[in-house]
């Protein structure tokens, strides 16, 4: 630290020529960035030039695809309702793979936007690992200061990290054991689905014992009517019951006139008599 005490002495010739010195390399500089913005601009037409002849060409071989699809969708056949006009359905999917297609495009563009940011910064934090030069005490003070900045995060980090960790640890005992509920879910699932399967074996006999119950029960309900036609004197109460009356009045009769022929017999020999 001696240098710093010495007093210094300046020559004006000295200085004016470092001056002058100082003057055309400046000029230098200028004159090769103005070459180097040049290059770059013309670099940089061609690269529009070149993008936009490629959007172009892409443009012209989607919209193709497209005309080529929506001429192929209006021979289209929908299976489900066996409608032949799919005009209206193939060009809102046209439209849709359209608007897709654009917002795909949007993405991959802000994807490689953010990741030529990612590069730059990863290249920004890089450079900050090595003091090049020109650099001074202050700024080595300041990256210490956010290195031990830097540090501390970390350590917050890592005590964030050791509460994930045990949240995690947690996480995999509950999902272990809803691994062994599920296990033993899916076993009572396999018995119900056996039970199912043989109560579907059940009901299936049981329609069919119904069917044929059924077929029984409509004959006996045919045989029933064909034997009300038969009889149908038979089956009517009323009816069967003034037949009975009927019946007993004729008998009754019989008898009074088996009767009454008998005394007209007496009569008859008593007076042949």
């Amino acid at each position: 630290m001696l240098y710093v005490l010495k007093e210094q002495t300046f020559h004006l010739a000295e200085m004016q020529s470092k001056y002058e010195k100082d003057l055309d390399a400046l000029e230098q500089l200028a004159e090769t960035c103005e070459r180097e913005k040049r290059t770059i601009q013309h670099e940089l037409q061609l690269l529009t030039t070149k993008r936009d002849s490629k959007m172009a060409e892409l443009s012209e071989l989607f919209e193709k695809l497209q005309r080529d699809e929506l001429e192929y969708g209006k021979g289209l056949t929908y299976d489900k309702t066996g409608k032949s006009n799919m005009d209206k359905i193939v060009e809102r999917f046209i439209k849709r793979q359209k608007n897709q297609m654009a917002l795909m495009m949007e993405l991959r563009l802000n994807f490689i936007k953010l990741r030529n940011k990612m590069t730059e910064k990863v290249k920004a934090l890089e450079a900050l690992d090595h003091l090049g030069p020109g650099f001074r005490i202050m700024d080595y003070v300041q990256l210490k200061i956010d290195n031990r900045d830097l540090q501390d995060k970390l350590e917050e980090r890592e005590g964030e990290l050791t509460k994930l960790r045990r949240s995690c640890q947690n996480t995999i005992q509950i999902l272990a054991h809803n691994r062994e509920k599920t296990a033993l879910l899916d076993l009572d699932i396999e018995k119900l689905r056996e039970e199912l399967e043989s109560v579907v074996v059940d009901y299936s006999d049981a329609r069919e014992q119904l069917y044929y119950l059924r077929q029984d029960r409509d004959e006996v309900r045919n045989s029933i009517k064909n034997l009300k036609v038969q009889f149908g004197l038979l089956t009517n109460k009323k009816a069967l019951r003034d037949m009975e009356n009927a019946v007993t009045e004729v008998d009754a009769l019989k008898a009074k006139l088996e009767v009454i022929q008998e005394e007209y017999h007496l009569k008859s020999k008593q007076i042949a008599a």
